[in-house]
């Protein structure tokens, strides 16, 4: 450590990054069986070797600055850091072709599946469509019989009115004798006054002429 502490801190973080990411690789490998998404977790082993592949290049890159004596002990710590990775690639390229090969057994079952679900899907479309022409040929009846009613309600209405034109003249008669019904009996309380003053008019000229007499 201490001869790493003369180096560069890039060099230093790289080597820390290689490690500490080397650590998560494991972990993801040694659980990958266990995952319910298996092929998440293989993605994110690869993701892992890219990245501590990103960081031994750089950490290559480094050496190069580096003083002979100090960078052959660093070169040591570079190759080591480069063997465990490459251990945990192969590791990772067998995982990756055992699920590989049984995914595509599944996605060819899944096809099989996916097959039937359409066929069932097309048949429950069928069925929905003949549903939808039977619902049409009912709302065809019921919409025939809407028609009828309609019309029927038409030529009924067409005779109520026809009735009423008809009823109107005896409406008009039945005002006219109202009328005249008013006008005689006006007449009539006009004649039994005059005749009440012609009565009273008599009884007093009676009742003068008596006393006349007396």
């Amino acid at each position: 450590m201490s001869q790493l502490s003369e180096s560069s801190e890039l060099f230093v973080n790289c080597d820390e990054e290689v490690t500490s990411i080397c650590k998560k690789l494991q972990q993801i490998l040694t659980t990958v069986d266990t995952q319910e998404d298996k092929i998440f977790a293989l993605k994110e082993a690869q993701s892992c070797i890219d990245s501590a592949n990103e960081n031994l290049k750089q950490m290559e890159v480094e050496l190069q600055g580096f003083a002979k004596n100090i960078k052959d002990n660093l070169k040591e710590q570079f190759i080591m850091q480069k063997r465990k990775l490459e251990e945990m690639k192969k590791v990772y390229n067998q995982m990756k072709s055992k699920y590989e090969s049984i995914t595509s057994k599944d996605q060819l079952f899944g096809k099989d599946q996916q097959r039937q679900n359409l066929l069932k899907q097309q048949e429950k479309l069928y069925d929905q469509n003949m549903k939808i022409q039977d619902a049409k040929v009912v709302m065809y009846g019921l919409e025939k019989e809407a028609n009828d009613i309609q019309i029927n309600l038409h030529i009924q209405t067409n005779k109520i009115k026809g009735s009423i034109g008809k009823q109107q003249p005896i409406r008009d008669a039945l005002s006219n004798s109202y009328t005249l019904i008013k006008t005689m009996q006006h007449r009539i309380r006009n004649n039994k006054l005059v005749l009440f003053v012609v009565c009273g008019i008599i009884l007093f000229a009676l009742l003068i002429i008596i006393f006349m007499h007396m």
